[in-house]
């Protein structure tokens, strides 16, 4: 008889904004990027054999930013 496993759902948010040519002459051009990948922190399921991992990713939550911008 097989092992059923759950399924996983992980949930990945983020926020950006633009400063376009109205704002300052230091943010013109510049994008501001923030997020979280697996925002509730969910753990794979596991099998009789531990996680499958061809279907699943064990990463834990994690929180990142970014700032580009553009010089021409």
């Amino acid at each position: 008889m097989p092992f059923p496993v759950k399924s996983q759902t992980t949930v990945n948010l983020y926020a950006q904004y633009s400063f376009g040519e109205e704002g300052s002459k230091w943010l013109k051009g510049t994008t501001v990027q923030i997020g979280a990948r697996n925002i509730f922190d969910k753990d794979p399921p596991l099998s009789s054999a531990g996680y499958l991992s061809q279907l699943y990713s064990p990463t834990a939550r994690y929180w990142y930013a970014s700032i580009k911008r553009k010089f021409w």
